[in-house]
């Protein structure tokens, strides 16, 4: 699956994911069937984090400059599209 900064992907994604998510007592931050989903990866190749791709105002990221193994495409909150790339 990859690293990210010398960690492995899936254990970088747990500690952003589904371990604050434990910490907090939520039920969420899993992809799982009956599940709410919470985002859709590109898996296509590799994308280079700028602030000019970024659609946050602030364009900025602490993954700037970093090269990346997938990029959101869509983001569901409670079912409903929340954000999109277009």
């Amino acid at each position: 699956m990859g690293t990210w900064a010398g960690v492995p992907l899936a254990k970088a994604l747990t500690r952003i994911t589904t371990a604050p998510a434990g910490v907090l007592k939520l039920n969420a931050g899993r992809i799982a069937v009956g599940e709410s989903a919470d985002l859709c990866l590109d898996p296509t190749p590799e994308w280079f984090v700028e602030p000019a791709k970024l659609k946050s105002q602030g364009h900025n990221s602490p993954f700037l400059g970093y090269e990346l193994p997938a990029r959101v495409l869509m983001m569901l909150v409670s079912r409903h599209i929340a954000y999109e790339v277009r």
